[in-house]
């Protein structure tokens, strides 16, 4: 989708959940096939069947067996299965799986199994928006991958907040939030790029001797 429609859309579909959060209440299965447009271009979020009221008790113990969610979709503490961990920020993941897709044409994870899905959530960082769509404006894509961080206080605290910081990149005004500082892309660039890197260093140090003859 052209990135201003995606973030239009996105605005209410987020606006919806947020309505949810509202009321103590977490989706934990936001997914494509759950969100419903009418003719009018509103979107409206369907099948709230594995959703949880927040507080209502103690949670399931943490195990595989309690995975809740759809694979490519799923935060990465319902990948663990660590119910005490899903909150408001693990919708709001699954939103930025959703608006990653919108951008790029696909989730940030795809493999041939479920359990292969799982594996890449918990262990890798999706590759950048703009990397596969250079038409992505920049405040955009740092929205989506805040949405996207492994850990869930680094991402919005809520839907709330993140409608709130989609409608300020529409408005033109400044974002919340900021982009991954330098050294934590080139270290998630290392880490979805192992054998480039270590490419890279050998010649580096290649350079560096020979640097070093020359001087001497």
């Amino acid at each position: 989708m052209p990135a201003v429609d995606a973030a239009k859309l996105m605005v209410k579909i987020a606006g919806g959940v947020a309505a949810a959060h509202q009321s103590n209440l977490i989706d934990r299965d936001l997914r494509p096939a759950n969100i419903l447009l009418d003719e009018s271009g509103n979107a409206k979020v369907d099948d709230f069947g594995l959703a949880r009221v927040l507080f209502a008790g103690p949670a399931d113990q943490t195990s595989m067996a309690n995975f809740i969610g759809t694979p490519s979709y799923v935060s990465p503490e319902q990948a663990r299965g660590d119910q005490d961990q899903i909150g408001q920020p693990s919708d709001v993941y699954s939103l930025g799986v959703i608006l990653y897709e919108m951008l790029t044409g696909k989730p940030p994870f795809q493999a041939a199994t479920a359990w292969e899905i799982v594996s890449d959530i918990l262990n890798e960082d999706a590759s950048p928006v703009r990397q596969l769509n250079r038409r992505v404006p920049v405040d955009l894509e740092t929205i989506c991958h805040r949405c996207l961080e492994r850990s869930p206080p680094r991402r919005y605290a809520g839907a709330e907040q993140l409608r709130d910081d989609l409608q300020r990149f529409l408005d033109g005004k400044p974002i919340r939030a900021k982009r991954t500082p330098v050294p934590r892309r080139v270290g998630k660039w290392l880490r979805r790029n192992p054998i480039p890197s270590i490419a890279a260093g050998v010649i580096a140090l290649a350079l560096l001797s020979i640097s070093v003859i020359s001087f001497r």
